[in-house]
């Protein structure tokens, strides 16, 4: 790795020496208002992505009709419900109706809830779904019920409107895991049933990077919710009327005009899960990577998909082959520095890369990445990343004889952790190896 970490170390070391007189430990405050980040993308994007969001299935099965909720929602929320969890629903339901235009409340009486949420213990949901952090499937009103039902569930594709859903959360996660899960299968239930690859301002999207509904999310929500729209109509259809909605919805975003389509190949999506599956195991999990990080490459995808290939290969890799996990981080950090919005795709980039460092004795530089990425982080209220960064930099500032900076920041990054971790033993062997816990 000697090498790559040469070269690297000629555009990182300058910046970081120049940060260190300023670095000092800051406090953190959650962003909680607004979507994230202002929408810098066109309609012709949004309308292109809306209609594959809705139209299309992760299997790659097209749906006739577009459904949504026809009626005002009435969300209940049962189970062994973690006391903080709270916190997080009422102000995502408060979004949801102020920025997304859905209709939603909460009710106290199962038997008149549109949408269930289930709180479960962890290893009761995964003897039935293993790999999978939590989940939301239609014409379900408990997890008893969806044990029973099994192979029965109904599809997506099969509604003709959106009607009973349950959505199932461990309840023994780390809030942010909660957080997270809220988000995206809420939105799910109440609009898009596909994730894409190639988004770096959503949360449809397999990588998991935004754990909050985006700008753009949100939009593609009150797109839905316009009056319009009804359950029942054809993709063609709805294609004929979203020139005219995202007009004035987004009268920034310009006119409408065709776009070639950016679905991959349906073994390339297969290869990128296959990578996010734990069971798969590591020696598979890396060779998908690379294999889709490859391709990626022979089409020169300019977008998300070729991007987070490389991180993936990158990060998989690093205990098998330093020098080409690094070209991959490296590869993958060039890629979304030409995107928009992928500030908080950067920062983690950056944190993996400050790891490094960190293992090559480079602590300037580890603490230069740490606290570029923290901002982003925090943006993006992506506290477990966070709390990573303020170890990385603690640990940085101790190597380099100030200790009590460095205490300072283990102080601050206890309260990150305990939202964004389970328990201690979840925190990344990134700091274990780093010689962090103490």
């Amino acid at each position: 790795m000697t090498s790559l970490i040469s070269a690297l170390r000629g555009l990182v070391l300058p910046a970081a020496l120049a940060l260190l007189s300023a670095c000092a430990p800051t406090g953190f405050e959650p962003e909680t208002a607004g979507p994230q980040g202002v929408l810098t993308r066109t309609n012709s994007q949004t309308a292109a992505d809306f209609l594959d969001l809705f139209f299309r299935l992760e299997s790659g099965r097209e749906l006739e009709r577009f459904t949504r909720y026809e009626h005002p929602v009435k969300l209940v929320v049962t189970g062994a419900v973690p006391k903080a969890a709270w916190a997080e629903i009422d102000p995502l339901l408060r979004r949801l109706r102020r920025e997304g235009g859905v209709p939603i409340s909460r009710t106290r009486h199962r038997a008149k809830a549109d949408l269930v949420v289930e709180f479960v213990p962890r290893a009761e949901m995964r003897a039935f779904v293993p790999d999978i952090a939590c989940f939301v499937v239609p014409e379900q009103a408990s997890f008893a019920e969806y044990v029973r039902d099994g192979a029965k569930i109904t599809s997506w594709a099969d509604l003709q409107t959106r009607g009973r859903a349950l959505l199932v959360i461990p309840s023994d996660s780390a809030l942010q895991e909660i957080r997270d899960c809220l988000h995206e299968e809420l939105a799910q239930a109440l609009g898009p049933v596909n994730d894409l690859w190639h988004l770096s301002d959503s949360v449809f999207n397999d990588d998991n990077v935004h754990g909050r509904l985006t700008g753009f999310d949100m939009l593609v929500l009150r797109l839905a919710y316009q009056p319009e729209l009804k359950s029942g109509m054809s993709r063609d259809e709805v294609a004929a009327l979203l020139p005219a909605l995202l007009a004035r919805l987004n009268p920034e975003g310009g006119a409408v005009m065709p776009l070639p389509s950016r679905l991959p190949p349906r073994w390339w999506a297969e290869e990128m899960q296959k990578v996010l599956t734990p069971s798969a195991g590591a020696a598979v999990r890396l060779a998908a990577a690379e294999r889709a990080a490859a391709f990626a490459d022979s089409r020169d995808w300019q977008d998300n998909r070729r991007a987070f290939a490389h991180f993936l290969a990158g990060y998989h890799g690093l205990g098998v082959n330093p020098d080409r996990a690094v070209a991959h981080f490296a590869q993958s950090r060039r890629l979304y520095a030409d995107l928009p919005d992928a500030d908080l795709h950067i920062a983690l980039v950056d944190l993996q890369m400050a790891g490094v460092f960190l293992a090559a004795a480079e602590p300037e530089a580890t603490l230069f990445l740490a606290e570029q990425a923290a901002e982003a982080l925090k943006a993006a209220d992506d506290r477990a990343s966070l709390a990573v960064s303020y170890l990385l930099r603690a640990e940085a500032l101790e190597r380099l004889g100030r200790p009590d900076e460095a205490a300072a920041l283990r102080l601050d990054s206890l309260s990150l952790a305990g939202y964004g971790f389970s328990n201690e033993a979840a925190l990344p062997e990134l700091l274990r190896d780093a010689g962090q816990a103490r």
